[in-house]
């Protein structure tokens, strides 16, 4: 007997819209309200149906958007996060081409990423994110992730002062920063002394900044105090592949480095790092 065609669709239909929706990365978009009465449209990453589980924070660059740091956004969620990805509506490829075209794109950039008014708004969008994930339960942990631009604004939310001042207020357990800036444009000598919950910093070897070569953005660590803190250095790693748009093998290292971590300090136990070829860990 010829089974019935429709029942059979009906049935694959029904299959295929399971997996999308129940999937190992099940992700949405929102908004969320802003205090100044805009809002910060966000991506959340969330399979796990636990009502209060960790949540992830990711902050992005200057020219990224809700998609990036995607590979750490779904190793988290595997891990049982719920990851919030901000869209920072003040940064963008459209604010990026922009300053790109301008008379003078040097100059734009380096006045678009030291703004105190683009600064102020992605706390605005902390804020809201933050306001949002707490609402109706206390997270067991919380933790701070930016690259780059997301990067300064994951410092300063720790302790961190920066030239244009200091606008966190230190509510994640943890924090997680790509392609830091050291001391230069953004901050001063001393400016992480304060900085008192575990850090991780990651970087590469070609990781060129605003203030120089890859070694710059070192003195961000060494201005750390101790207890807690991670510098990984990659071998090669340029910012592209820092950001995981470059690089395969960068962008399948660095949630592995970031979620190994981030084990440690939930255990409260700061083990010894996996060993993998051409990177470089140092702790204090």
């Amino acid at each position: 007997m010829i089974p019935e065609v429709k029942p059979i669709v009906g049935l694959f239909l029904a299959v295929v819209l399971a997996l999308t929706t129940t999937g190992a990365f099940a992700a949405f978009e929102s908004e969320f309200p802003r205090a100044d009465g805009e809002s910060v449209p966000v991506k959340v990453y969330q399979s796990n149906s636990e009502p209060c589980p960790p949540i992830m924070v990711i902050s992005h660059s200057i020219i990224g958007s809700m998609n990036s740091l995607s590979n750490i956004a779904e190793a988290a969620e595997q891990a049982g996060y719920r990851v919030i990805v901000m869209d920072h509506t003040e940064s963008g490829m459209e604010v990026f081409r922009e300053i790109a075209e301008g008379e003078n794109p040097r100059g734009n950039f380096s006045e678009a990423v030291s703004s105190e008014d683009r600064h102020r708004k992605r706390f605005l969008d902390l804020d809201a994110v933050w306001k949002k994930a707490t609402r109706s339960c206390e997270p067991p942990f919380t933790v701070l992730v930016g690259q780059s631009m997301g990067a300064q604004t994951t410092m300063m939310e720790a302790g961190a002062v920066a030239r244009i001042g200091r606008f966190g207020a230190d509510r994640f357990d943890a924090y997680v920063a790509l392609s830091p800036q050291g001391v230069g444009t953004h901050f001063e000598e001393n400016a992480w002394r304060n900085v008192n919950k575990p850090v991780l910093m990651i970087t590469g070897t070609k990781d060129n900044g605003e203030d120089g070569a890859y070694e710059n953005r070192l003195t961000a660590f060494e201005g750390l105090p101790p207890g807690s803190k991670r510098i990984v250095v990659i071998d090669n790693a340029s910012s592209r592949d820092i950001s995981g748009h470059g690089a395969n093998s960068v962008r399948d290292l660095i949630p592995q480095v970031v979620m190994e971590f981030l084990d440690n300090v939930r255990n409260k136990k700061m083990g010894q790092p996996k060993l993998h070829t051409g990177v470089t860990v140092s702790d204090k």
